[in-house]
């Protein structure tokens, strides 16, 4: 459930007005078209929750626009979640039982193709589950299951507009192939004991739980505050699981 809006536009071209209705100001925004020339049609749906191709799940305020043919989604200060969930409960708060991945404050754009998706998402990261364990890091979300590329009109990505804004997302998938990564620079810490740092990527595994691979990392112990030990090297653990934290 949650709050649907309908935008049209038919001029083909990208619109910023203030009009007032009853004493009431709005504005009226929307970016322009992509592939220019086109018109957009579409619903914007508050408070949604999606799962794209069994890899994340989308929850927030995202726009639904019908743009060039295309089904494409915009938004930003939204959730994705990977793990042994759901995330958050019905009445909205977080699930305390749930272990895994979550990427919060995210800006999103969404293509839609069928029951096929392609998706970029860019946010901070955070831990559900795993008591003591702090993380640090802005990481990417990058599926494409729909056997298709987007590189838009000049080259950069298709960019879809976010609701509201004068700001848009670019989706960039240079060729066909399937893509399904989690990945960033992130840093896992306890307390001021165990540092752990690395470029890490996230896999969901057939349990939900979650594959946590790190490559060129460096493991830091430290005692009363002192490095005491360092060792580098690649390194593989589970979130949830039998195997997990």
């Amino acid at each position: 459930s949650g709050t649907i809006g309908f935008r049209m536009n038919t001029t083909k071209a990208a619109v910023d007005e203030t009009i007032t209705v009853n004493g009431a100001t709005i504005v009226v925004r929307i970016a322009a078209p992509d592939p220019a020339g086109t018109n957009t049609f579409g619903f914007f749906v508050q408070d949604l929750s999606l799962k794209v191709g069994d890899f994340v799940s989308l929850e927030g305020n995202v726009a639904f626009t019908q743009s060039g043919g295309r089904t494409v989604f915009g938004g930003e200060g939204l959730e994705l979640f990977m793990g042994q969930g759901p995330a958050r409960l019905a009445n909205g708060g977080r699930n305390p039982d749930a272990v895994g991945v979550v990427l919060t404050d995210a800006t999103v754009g969404l293509i839609k193709e069928g029951n096929t998706y392609a998706l970029y998402a860019r946010g901070t990261l955070q831990l559900l589950g795993v008591d003591g364990l702090e993380v640090l890091g802005v990481v990417e979300i990058r599926f494409n299951n729909t056997g298709k590329a987007f590189k838009g009109t000049d080259g950069t990505g298709l960019g879809i507009e976010i609701p509201g804004t004068d700001r848009t997302v670019k989706v960039l998938f240079a060729d066909a192939s399937r893509v399904a990564e989690f990945s960033g620079d992130v840093t896992f810490k306890v307390a001021d004991v165990l540092e752990l740092a690395g470029r890490v990527a996230f896999q969901p595994a057939p349990d939900r739980s979650v594959k946590v691979s790190i490559t060129g990392g460096s493991v830091k112990i430290k005692v009363n505050g002192d490095e005491a030990f360092r060792i580098s090297g690649d390194l593989t653990f589970s979130l949830g699981g039998l195997d997990g934290f």
